[in-house]
């Protein structure tokens, strides 16, 4: 017979499979979560460059050199994106990393406190 202050064995695994999930999700959510911010501000960068394109076409049409310039721009803008995605990403999954690493350390130190 089990005694009330002790959970029952299905009510634990219950417990550590939903921190397991939660601890499972977070990165892919972290990751979605930066993707469409990056989305975002590429869409915002490419209305900005449209807006500067549009303001100095007839520039661009005479001059072939306005025109590489333009080219240039948009280029080094959307790598400087796909950069900052990159390395925002590979750091917050650094740190995501780390939480993990916390929780299951905490988690087998609270098993082999039970344990004992």
């Amino acid at each position: 017979m089990q005694s009330q202050e002790s959970p029952s064995l299905q009510e634990e695994l219950k417990d550590r499979l939903t921190r397991w999930i939660l601890i499972s999700i977070d990165p892919l959510l972290l990751i979605g979560h930066l993707t469409l911010i990056y989305v975002v501000a590429l869409k915002a960068d490419e209305a900005i460059l449209t807006a500067i394109s549009s303001s100095f076409d007839d520039l661009v049409k005479q001059s072939s050199f306005a025109a590489q310039l333009l080219l240039g721009l948009k280029l080094f803008s959307a790598l400087g994106v796909a950069f900052g995605y990159g390395l925002h990403t590979v750091y917050q999954l650094y740190l995501e990393g780390k939480h993990v690493v916390k929780v299951l350390k905490e988690e087998t130190k609270t098993k082999t406190e039970t344990d004992i």
